[in-house]
C-alpha cells in the first residue's frame, strides 16, 4: 500500500471521529437506500428451510433384521456375514451391485471395494458396529462361479505349481563332446 493511501486512509479515520466538545453532525434528512445486506436483517421474513442433503452413506432401505436404515460399513459386514446362506452366495461382483443398489448416490462400487471390505470384516476392523463382536466365527470368502455352479474359493483344490526346471548355470563349464 502507498504511504498516499495510507495518509488519505488515516485522515479519513481522524474526520470521521468526533472531536470532544463539538456539536454532533446532523444525519440527513433525505432518505438513503440501506445497503443489500441491512434490509435482509430489517425484514423479519422467516428464511426458506434448507432442502436436507442427500444420504450418500446411508441405505435406500430398511435391512430386516436391524429395522433400521444402515451406513455403507454396517452394510457391508452384513452382507459378509449373510453371504454364506445357501440361497445368497454372491460373487464380489454382485456384491459390488447390491452394495451399489442400496448406496446409489455413493461411490462406483467394484469387486476391487469388495476384497478390501472383506479383508477389513475378516480381522474385525471395518465398522463400529461389526467390531464390537470381534472376529467373525467364520471369515467371509469370495465365491466364484465354476461350471454353473456357485463354489466358495477356499473349496478350490490348489494345483500344485510344475517342478522348476533345471537350467544350466551360466557360469559353470560346458562339457565339450
Amino acid at each position: 500500500m502507498s504511504k498516499k493511501v495510507r495518509m488519505a486512509r488515516a485522515a479519513a479515520a481522524q474526520s470521521a471521529q468526533p472531536t470532544p466538545g463539538a456539536a454532533p453532525k446532523a444525519q440527513p434528512t433525505t432518505p438513503s437506500t440501506p445497503p443489500a445486506a441491512s434490509v435482509a436483517k430489517a425484514t423479519n421474513e422467516p428464511k426458506a428451510p434448507k432442502a436436507p442433503a442427500p444420504a450418500k452413506y446411508v441405505s435406500e432401505s430398511v435391512i430386516a433384521p436391524f429395522g433400521r436404515k444402515m451406513r455403507v460399513a454396517e452394510y457391508q459386514d452384513h452382507t459378509f456375514q449373510t453371504n454364506d446362506q445357501p440361497d445368497r452366495q454372491l460373487t464380489d461382483e454382485e456384491l459390488a451391485a447390491d452394495w451399489q443398489g442400496q448406496f446409489p448416490r455413493a461411490v462406483r462400487f467394484s469387486a476391487f471395494h469388495v476384497k478390501g471390505a472383506r479383508r477389513d470384516y475378516n480381522v474385525a476392523r471395518h465398522s463400529r458396529t461389526f467390531a464390537a463382536l470381534g472376529r467373525p466365527a467364520r471369515p467371509s470368502v469370495e465365491y466364484i462361479i465354476v461350471e454353473g455352479k456357485r463354489v466358495r474359493v477356499t473349496d478350490i483344490p490348489k494345483t500344485p505349481k510344475p517342478p522348476a526346471k533345471a537350467t544350466p548355470d551360466a557360469k559353470a563349464p560346458s562339457v565339450a563332446a
